[in-house]
């Protein structure tokens, strides 16, 4: 933004991958947007080849376009502008001369980075490329440290064309012994020269990054007995659904766009990346879990699989009261061992989640792509509700043990709405049990609700979830 001399206030939207920024039609500013896009191309071919690259599109627009009074039409027809530029330049992502570059790189012999599997820069102590050593380094950095500068410092981790990032302290900035671009993060210091304040998704209940701690289990530990519950973790994947329709249409529907501004849509962004970038390490605080990547429209948290759960709950219930339940967010959940790479933890959540959204809006894929609900009916119906009705029943009935979850599991798998009897295997082997139950009345209840509840598809495949998390909070390692 410096070279075009504008502040970060002309930043309309950014996250991860995507980004909005309003600038002066002019020939200078053209020239910088060209420059800048095949300076920064240059430097994601030279770390990570054909991999990623960046597509950039332009729309030129008068002011009445995105001034009140104006029509939702016109508004919108700026951002299809856009798309179709970007589309555009994404069919020819390299030129002549980068593809000749790309080429000429080769196949090097010798071992793959076994992160990335890069085959270029490698240590042979660890077996990781340069660039995966310092990104894993710096992690620790993003969480435990306050102030970062911008430089040409080889020795920090490369963000951009002749820009490294590292950590320094409140007093080497004070004492004016830093050189170059100075940030705070989540803090609102003054008088140490920072360019702007960094608001990062950073909570963890961990000091370090030795994930596994949260399979251990730990803290369920009572009078030296073993932990319970399954010794897993899961990730959770969340993002907001039709975010770009929410931009293009959200005030549409008001005096035929006469709303839609470019101001209320900067505000509309910038209290969204709050939500994800500021607030959600409050809303995580107590949980065992650590905060991969939060920003923009969308998070990537890891933790204790059934505290994964309890956040996902938390999280849907603060973004329904921060969008006046205006939006909604979908989700994936993948639950894993705790020797899985976080490279493949991050593709099958992400997998997930599109499994998650290909089925509608607001849905969450829990485990598994067969295991897909509506968010709100997830945690209503089965993580608030019958979850919770499991639980009471089992303490009731504290002689029915492990056996007795595990059998009435296998009865609810094997439904089958055209063979009837399924469900008089159902009814038997619960009526058997019932005379000599500890509180029969309860007993009694749980029956009726569960033969109930059978009759429907979509109940008995609630309790089945309900039931297995159940097993899942039990069970011992």
């Amino acid at each position: 933004m410096s070279d075009t001399e504008l502040t970060r206030a002309n930043v309309l939207f950014e996250s991860a991958g995507q980004g909005y920024i309003l600038l002066g039609n002019t020939p200078k500013n053209r020239r910088l947007i060209a420059s800048h896009c095949e300076e920064f191309n240059e430097f994601l071919q030279e770390q990570f080849g054909a991999e990623i690259h960046v597509s950039v599109g332009t729309s030129q627009f008068m002011s009445l376009q995105v001034e009140k009074d104006n029509t939702f039409d016109s508004y919108s027809r700026i951002f299809k502008d856009i798309d179709r530029e970007i589309n555009r330049s994404e069919l020819r992502q390299f030129d002549a001369r980068q593809i000749m570059e790309l080429n000429q790189q080769g196949k090097h012999a010798g071992r793959e980075c076994v992160v990335c599997h890069a085959v270029a820069s490698l240590n042979p102590e660890t077996n990781k490329c340069k660039l995966c050593e310092k990104l894993e380094s710096f992690s620790k950095n993003i969480q435990q440290d306050d102030f970062f500068v911008v430089n040409a410092d080889e020795e920090g981790l490369p963000v951009g064309p002749g820009a490294f990032l590292s950590v320094t302290d409140k007093e080497t900035i004070q004492k004016g012994a830093v050189s170059g671009r100075i940030y705070s993060k989540n803090q609102l210091n003054t008088g140490f020269k920072q360019q702007t304040y960094l608001w990062v998704g950073d909570y963890s209940d961990l000091t370090n990054n030795e994930f596994s701690k949260y399979a251990d289990r730990d803290w369920t530990k009572e009078d030296n007995q073993s932990a319970v519950g399954i010794k897993r973790l899961a990730a959770l994947r969340i993002d907001v659904d039709d975010l770009y329709a929410g931009f293009l249409a959200g005030f549409a529907n008001q005096g035929d766009g006469m709303y839609t501004t470019i101001s209320r849509y900067a505000s509309l962004s910038r209290r969204l990346a709050s939500f994800f970038n500021v607030h959600l390490n409050a809303f995580a605080e107590g949980c065992h879990a650590t905060v991969i990547y939060s920003g923009g429209d969308d998070a990537f948290i890891i933790g204790a699989w059934d505290d994964i759960l309890k956040l996902l709950a938390r999280l849907r219930g603060y973004f329904a009261d921060w969008t006046d339940q205006k939006m909604t967010f979908s989700a994936g959940i993948y639950m894993y061992q705790a020797t899985m790479p976080i490279n493949i933890v991050a593709r099958r959540t992400n997998q997930l989640l599109q499994e998650a959204k290909l089925a509608g809006k607001h849905r969450v894929a829990l485990f598994d792509s067969s295991m897909i609900f509506d968010v709100d009916e997830f945690i209503n119906d089965v993580y608030y509700d019958k979850l919770v009705k499991i639980r009471q029943f089992f303490k009731k009935e504290s002689n029915r043990g492990k056996s007795f979850a595990y059998k009435l599991l296998s009865l609810l798998r094997s439904r089958n709405e055209e063979d009837r009897i399924s469900f008089a295997r159902l009814a038997y082997f619960l009526s058997r049990l019932e005379d000599d139950a500890e509180d029969t009345e309860a007993f009694q209840q749980f029956k009726e609700s569960m033969l109930g509840w059978y009759d429907n598809a979509l109940e008995i495949k609630k309790v089945e979830t309900a039931l297995s998390l159940y097993i899942y909070e039990i069970r011992e390692d």
